[in-house]
């Protein structure tokens, strides 16, 4: 196994410990929902490398005009499915692109293969987290749940 994917695996790991143990603290009553959403900003903001997280105004913006009110925790589903938080900005970049695409081709929506291979290729996404990526898109686009 290369050093890489054992990196991964070792930070989707303490993620799923820290998000497990931050629910579980937040459902006791230990915190408030408010206090894990900004110790989840900071656990991403460590991960990679930094001393305090970057915001990008524009693109909070964008997904506010798309109907997402929290982008935080649009974050926590990517870093669920294995995206680091390095990669967590690039992704939200290219999914406007797939939600704006989603809401004009309505129905007949279908990815186009250069954002695919952006994904794959420059960000090192698999194929699993591009196809949910592209789901989540959608979802974003006719308005449902991220659930």
């Amino acid at each position: 196994m290369d050093s890489s994917l054992k990196r991964k695996i070792n930070n989707l790991a303490k993620w799923e410990d820290v998000r497990k143990y931050l629910e579980t603290a937040v459902e006791k009553g230990e915190i408030t929902r408010q206090e894990a959403n900004h110790k989840y900003a900071r656990y991403r903001s460590l991960s990679s490398g930094r001393k305090h997280e970057r915001k990008d105004p524009i693109l909070d913006d964008n997904f506010k005009k798309l109907g997402v009110e929290n982008i935080n925790e649009m974050k926590n589903k990517l870093l669920d499915c294995g995206i680091s938080s390095s990669q967590v900005d690039a992704v939200l970049g290219g999914m406007l692109r797939l939600v704006h695409a989603a809401r004009k081709d309505g129905e007949n929506f279908k990815t186009n293969s250069r954002i695919e291979q952006y994904f794959k290729e420059r960000i090192g996404l698999t194929n699993t987290q591009v196809g949910y990526l592209i789901e989540l898109s959608k979802k974003i686009a006719l308005n449902l749940s991220m659930e």
